[in-house]
């Protein structure tokens, strides 16, 4: 059976609480991290990468000069579901240590 939705109340709490991240295509949590310094992004993907293992739950990303773009989201629910709440969770105690510029 897959993890439940999280209702849309919920995900509204969800990204006031966590204000890098945005609801795009009302089934994904998106967030992207810019930063000029290639190997900070490098080394924040790897981070990212594992994590993901250790969750097992692996976001869809896009990586390019200067920009990383993470997008969330639990297929077999077709959406948002607590999973996701704790992968951006854990992603966002990272984020908090990092030297990287977040928009």
């Amino acid at each position: 059976m897959p993890p439940q939705l999280l209702s849309q109340e919920d995900v509204k709490k969800l990204l006031q609480s966590h204000p890098l991240w945005e609801l795009s295509n009302e089934t994904f949590l998106t967030c992207v991290i810019k930063d000029r310094n290639y190997q900070n992004l490098v080394d924040l993907l790897l981070k990212i990468s594992e994590i993901a293992e250790k969750m097992n739950h692996h976001p869809d990303i896009i990586f390019s000069w200067g920009k990383l773009r993470i997008d969330i989201t639990t297929h077999e629910s077709g959406g948002i579901t607590l999973r996701d709440q704790l992968f951006i969770e854990k992603l966002d105690q990272i984020f908090n240590q990092s030297e990287i510029f977040l928009s």
